[in-house]
């Protein structure tokens, strides 16, 4: 953890990467990028780099369904505690997708009494960046801690769980690729909460 925000651009440079891949998939091609962390107090900044011959989009404007408009890295948190977790997603040109999903919420998508649009957190609450970099993109996004633990506040005794995925697509319409830093079962569900990582501050 770092003392600031103003310091953790630099902290997640200089941290340590976790690998997208698909241990869905035996025998697949290495890993598709990598996510870096870094914390401070109030926020925590997550930084994909990824691999990508066609970064597109389609999407235009902020909270569409990007997964299905073309490449979009991915984020799911959720705190010891919280009663809810939080997926956000950053798209190409720094357009972004913020939902809030209690544990019933998800029960009640699968059931298809709810939608993604029902738990739309509008205007999102997080900020993003991205890049073009040699060979793909990045994505950069930076959380206030509140979205993810009503404390507030992040400290080593926080108790957080993630998965950082993404859809890696292509312009002629192929099914996209996907990886995660989670080691999900076919069929892949990224909002499987027993195959997200815990997070160490």
């Amino acid at each position: 953890m770092v003392g600031d925000r103003e310091a953790l651009p630099g902290a997640v440079r200089c941290a340590v990467p976790h690998a997208l891949t698909s241990p869905w998939e035996p025998g697949r091609t290495p890993a598709s990028g990598s996510v870096r962390l870094a914390g401070c107090p109030d926020a925590l900044m997550v930084r994909a780099e990824l691999s990508d011959d066609e970064v597109f989009t389609n999407a235009t404007r902020d909270s569409e369904y990007f997964w299905l408009l073309g490449d979009v890295f991915e984020m799911f948190l959720e705190a010891e505690g919280a009663g809810f977790y939080t997926e956000m997603h950053v798209a190409p040109g720094s357009l972004r997708l913020h939902l809030k999903i209690r544990h019933e919420d998800y029960a009640a998508m699968v059931a298809e009494a709810l939608t993604p649009s029902d738990l739309i957190v509008s205007p999102p609450g997080f900020e993003s960046r991205c890049e073009l970099i040699p060979g793909g993109w990045a994505a950069e996004a930076l959380i206030p801690v509140e979205l993810v633990d009503p404390k507030g506040v992040l400290s080593p005794d926080s108790r957080w769980q993630a998965s950082f995925c993404r859809y890696n697509a292509w312009k002629d319409g192929r099914p996209p690729e996907l990886t995660s830093t989670s080691p999900y079962r076919s069929p892949v569900n990224f909002h499987s909460r027993t195959d997200w990582r815990p997070l160490c501050f």
